[in-house]
């Protein structure tokens, strides 16, 4: 499709990428209605071993971890495309495997989907940001000279003679060809100034796309979240309709139904238009090259940026890992039984969808930082909720009828109840028996709590994707995101194993989660204060009113020259008013 943009009495057709991010949300929507729903249903369904859903999700992350380092070269190799229809496939297998939960065959199934779930959650990522790259080049600037101008008072002194040191470092830093001998002189001012001419255009043209793409990525990140979020929430809410109404007899015919869902799912991707990298600028001389599988972990531990994001993409592998793991076996459970798992977490999902689209708008007029302290806020008060709320023992686990009846020592309940039943009749409740009956209260607060939580989590999981988006180009960006995904599956795989070493001591483990949450949000203050910017278009405005010069792809708006020329003490123009406030380049029109 294809949005019109008045540039002067011109009109400009910009092509934009929704119909892509619809399709790629569609083909998500599927395969993960069914992934989501099984995995969610992994540690609390009755038919297997004790502790495989426990299990199955280690082995699956613990994969994801390791199959993260090689996943950079493929994506170069196939494209992204490719790298999701392969990396989906698995999905189907492993969503089949739950109709015989065993070790011998879910395990594998699980392994294999973290071998192909770095190819098609990184490919997604690289997709999404080569869309926010083409449609940025698209949009119109408009009229450039005034930020042209502001930019080259940076580079010269009072008397207007260019400072030599600073246009040399800001020539490299474009890569604008010139004569270092040339340039350490200042006795050709006039080619001195051509120079300064092209790299403060080039630089100002780079610091507008970089802003235009910004937004982008927040928006289709946005567009793209809100649908896998939303799939949870219809497979949860049907699957747990049919358990409640057919019994554990429709696990089989649930599962049958949702691998045909997920096999919709990749046949959808197979539609998804190809989106080509952007090329590299002419003048930047700069080659791509193809990534490698060590670019992966040389990017976390040579790169301020990126090792500043780990603690909190960290973080929100060990929290999801928590809310489909602990919080749906041991907190859902015990206060309301495993059969209401499913209405429990379709509420995270739809909580998780709606707030992910809202968050993404406000981040696109506002900011990320309102977002990202507002998913602080919500997620360390779910901690000390977690942490001082007493969890109700409403339900027992208890084993089949003649487990308990012939004393098997595979036993693995919380105890054998006697609720009555005679010899030969079935549990109410397949594997739970109720004891207490839950109260208004409880059941409340287990509604309450994991909406709060679905609140931080949805600006969580989309944002750094969008931060990670705009900080790295496409070399880079792969490895990027891989890194990404490699440090998200690995707090996966830890919580999961945490899940059954530290079964008993649970106040332990939420510890630990509110430690890391504090942990990752003052990484991203340090990242934002000493490194790069989280939302660099304000920030320009103070270095710019100290004289020191803009970091690369920071713009200078036009419309707040009045208030930089207020912050330097010098004479407004006519009409101009200090209190006029901070405008972000492009109007919302081009990002919506």
């Amino acid at each position: 499709m294809a949005d019109e943009h008045t540039n002067g009495n011109d009109t400009l057709k910009v092509k934009t990428y929704d119909n892509n991010a619809f399709i790629l949300g569609s083909a998500f929507f599927c395969v993960f209605m069914a992934f989501n729903t099984a995995q969610t249903l992994a540690t609390s369904l009755p038919g297997g071993p004790a502790n495989l859903g426990y299990v199955d999700l280690a082995a699956l992350y613990a994969t994801f971890t390791v199959a993260c380092f090689f996943v950079p070269p493929w994506i170069s190799k196939i494209g992204p495309k490719w790298a999701m229809i392969i990396g989906s496939i698995p999905y189907v297998l492993m969503v089949g495997a739950t109709l015989a939960p065993s070790y011998y065959l879910s395990v594998p199934m699980n392994t294999l989907v973290g071998l192909g779930a770095p190819l098609l959650w990184t490919g997604a990522s690289v997709y999404l940001g080569r869309c926010a790259d083409n449609e940025a080049s698209c949009y119109p600037l408009g009229d450039l000279t005034k930020k042209e101008a502001t930019f080259k008072k940076t580079l010269t002194y009072d008397d207007g003679k260019i400072d030599c040191t600073k246009l040399k470092a800001a020539l490299k830093e474009h890569n604008v060809p010139h004569d270092d001998f040339l340039v350490s002189t200042d006795g050709h001012q006039e080619r001195l100034h051509l120079l300064l001419s092209k790299v403060a255009h080039k630089k100002v043209v780079k610091a507008e796309r970089a802003t235009i793409t910004d937004g982008l990525n927040t928006k289709y990140n946005g567009l793209f979240f809100m649908p896998f979020q939303g799939s949870g929430t219809i497979g949860l809410l049907i699957s747990s309709l049919v358990l409640r109404l057919a019994g554990s007899n429709a696990v089989r015919f649930l599962f049958i139904l949702l691998v045909f869902i997920c096999g919709c799912g990749v046949a959808i991707m197979v539609f998804i238009p190809r989106v080509d990298a952007m090329e590299a600028d002419a003048g930047d001389g700069s080659k791509s090259k193809e990534s490698s599988w060590k670019d992966t972990i040389h990017l976390a531990f040579t790169n301020y940026k990126m090792a500043l994001m780990i603690p909190i993409i960290f973080y929100n592998g060990l929290s999801l890992a928590f809310i489909f793991g602990d919080y749906t076996s041991y907190v859902v459970a015990n206060t309301w039984s495993v059969t209401n798992t499913g209405f429990v977490m379709a509420t995270f999902y739809f909580v998780n969808a709606v707030a992910t689209y809202l968050a993404s708008k406000v981040a696109v007029k506002y900011g990320r930082r309102p977002m990202l302290a507002l998913a602080t806020i919500a997620q360390i008060a779910f901690w000390v909720w977690m942490l001082f709320w007493k969890v109700p023992k409403n339900y027992v686990q208890q084993c089949k009828m003649e487990k308990c009846q012939s004393n098997s020592t595979d036993c693995s309940a919380d105890e054998c109840v006697d609720g009555g039943y005679g010899h030969g009749q079935k549990h109410k409740d397949e594997y739970s028996a109720e004891i207490h009956t839950p109260t208004f209260e409880q059941l409340a607060l287990i509604f309450i709590g994991v909406a709060v939580f679905a609140i931080g989590d949805s600006i969580w999981e989309s944002f750094p994707q969008g931060i990670l988006q705009t900080f790295f180009k496409d070399d880079e960006r792969t490895a990027a995101l891989a890194n990404s995904k490699m440090w998200q599956s690995l707090g996966f795989a830890l919580q999961f194993a945490l899940g059954i070493v530290l079964s008993d001591y649970f106040s332990v483990k939420i510890t630990i989660l509110l430690a890391m949450q504090c942990i990752g949000a003052f990484c991203l203050v340090i990242l934002h204060v000493f490194v790069e910017p989280l939302d660099a278009k304000k920030e320009s405005l103070l270095r710019a009113a100290k004289n020191e010069p803009l970091l690369a792809g920071e713009p200078l708006d036009a419309k707040n020259e009045s208030l930089l020329r207020a912050a330097k003490n010098e004479p407004l123009l006519a009409g101009e008013d200090s209190s006029i406030p901070y405008m972000p380049v492009q109007s919302d029109s081009h990002v919506q």
